[in-house]
């Protein structure tokens, strides 16, 4: 079964990475958790900003590298992991995944932009049988 959440930037001053890093730091000594990024160029700034974003504490991960605890790729997440952030701008075609469970997190800007496409992905999934949670920051 799939469990989806949003989590929606509406008050903080902060950006999506960032925030993404946060749950990465809380989350990663339990789950394993797969970056799906639109592009090649997206990727490395994830690549980079888990490597400053905490430089006390090393959260390990890599770009395409399936046995870190934490893959940052362009590819659609492997079934060894179990949870899944989002920021490839579509919803994931869960009909094509091989997971018999997985936590998709979609990061949603204060933008317009952001709000419209998180929106639709919204609708897809409602559409197909799922109840996203949203958490509003």
């Amino acid at each position: 079964m799939f469990k989806i959440s949003f989590y929606l930037i509406e008050k903080k001053p902060l950006r999506q990475a960032d925030l993404a890093c946060r749950l990465c730091q809380q989350i990663y000594q339990k789950h394993r958790i797969w970056i799906l990024c639109a592009d090649q160029q997206n990727s490395e700034k994830f690549d980079l900003q888990l490597w400053n974003s905490a430089p006390e504490q090393f959260i390990p991960h890599g770009i395409d590298q399936q046995f870190a605890p934490i893959c940052i790729s362009t590819q659609l997440p492997n079934p060894a992991f179990d949870v899944c952030m989002n920021f490839s701008g579509s919803p994931l075609n869960v009909t094509e995944l091989s997971h018999t469970a997985l936590h998709i997190i979609e990061i949603i800007g204060d933008n317009e932009q952001d709000k419209q496409s998180a929106r639709e992905n919204y609708k897809y999934y409602r559409e197909l049988g799922y109840t996203p949670t949203v958490h509003k920051l």
